[in-house]
């Protein structure tokens, strides 16, 4: 029995370790840039819980699924009359198609949005084999489809369970809107998502590295009050926004008393991690201030730094946050995304290891 896994091209080698460290009945097998697959040792467990548990404990998977073979096809019709032949699909529920990421996010114009030609791949299938496809309930067991190379198609299966998990490829189909302020809505349009935080209309959140606007932007949109800091300049659509507040300077310049009514804080600063957490350690522990969770990124602007990544989740407990996740989303580079939450006010979606 095996795991398969996507992750960013890039990523394999943290997403390797962080598995095989966490996960021992694990070994590597077969891969491809931006897709792994894991040999089960263990005879007598349950493949899809297992799946279960990598794809909420993993910071660089993106999709986890329990494999069913691959099918070597010079065309999609081949590999559909192929796949009819499968004998573990009768059970599912649904179908999900993707194509494996040709190149690192970023790199030529390169954003891991659900393709198109996906869907109508995905239709065919399931109208061959009288399964649903688009997005899945919470529960349904889902056929996967992945798309490797021009010839070669992995298949598996997974168990809905997160919201990421209910799409195909794990990809979040977002809409951009056409006054996109800059790339930094695309990520925290996600990561707002993904986290699962209350943050939502009346809420009060401090931007730090705010500039042009873009993670201001997608919070603004939800009715949330922001304050953003940053000494360089916002795009004129966020200054005029009513909701919006521009303190232009260093987050180390500005007085803390400013911050009092904040309770959440969102950071996405072109740092080492290390001078990120120290900022938001600053700010949280202040007794005068009432932060109760934070979403922002982490720059492992060399992969080495991924293996720090427990040592980061540390401090953020030692300042008592119960909740804690962790992940490469769709739209980071080279980067994570954290979401954190108090113990004494989590939010019930949050979960993590």
């Amino acid at each position: 029995m095996f795991l398969t896994t996507t992750c960013q091209i890039g990523s394999e080698k943290p997403l390797k370790a962080e598995l095989l460290r966490e996960f021992p009945t694990l070994r590597s097998a077969f891969s491809r840039p931006g897709f792994l697959t894991f040999k089960v040792t263990d005879e007598n467990g349950d493949p899809l819980a297992l799946a279960d548990s990598v794809r909420e404990c993993s910071v660089f998977a993106r999709y986890v699924g329990v494999s069913l073979g691959k099918i070597a096809a010079d065309s999609p019709v081949a590999m559909v009359e192929q796949l009819k032949t499968f004998d573990r699909i009768e059970n599912l529920n649904r179908v999900h198609f993707w194509t494996r990421d040709k190149c690192p996010v970023g790199e030529k114009g390169f954003e891991p949005f659900p393709l198109e030609t996906d869907r109508v791949m995905e239709q065919r299938i399931a109208d061959a084999i009288d399964l649903r496809c688009g997005k899945a309930r919470p529960g349904e067991m889902i056929l996967d489809c992945t798309q490797i190379d021009s010839d070669l198609y992995w298949i598996g299966h997974h168990r809905a369970a997160d919201e990421r998990s209910r799409f195909s490829g794990g990809l979040f189909p977002i809409d951009v809107p056409t006054d996109m302020v800059s790339r930094a809505w695309l990520k925290f349009e996600e990561a707002i998502r993904w986290s699962g935080l209350p943050i939502g209309c009346g809420t009060r959140c401090v931007d730090i590295g705010s500039s042009p606007g873009g993670a201001s932007q997608a919070l603004l949109t939800r009715g949330v009050q922001v304050l953003g800091v940053d000494p360089a300049e916002m795009d004129p659509k966020v200054l005029k926004h009513p909701g919006f507040t521009h303190i232009r300077g260093r987050i180390g310049q500005v007085k803390r008393s400013l911050f009092r009514k904040v309770r959440y804080a969102i950071a996405d600063m072109n740092v080492a991690p290390n001078f990120t957490l120290d900022v938001l350690e600053e700010l949280v522990s202040r007794r005068d201030n009432d932060v109760r969770g934070l979403l922002f990124t982490l720059k492992m602007f060399q992969i080495e730094l991924a293996d720090s990544i427990p040592e980061y989740a540390e401090r953020l407990k030692n300042l008592g946050f119960g909740t804690i996740k962790m992940k490469q989303l769709q739209f980071n580079r080279q980067e994570i995304t954290v979401a954190c939450q108090l113990a004494s006010g989590l939010c019930p979606e949050l979960s993590g290891c």
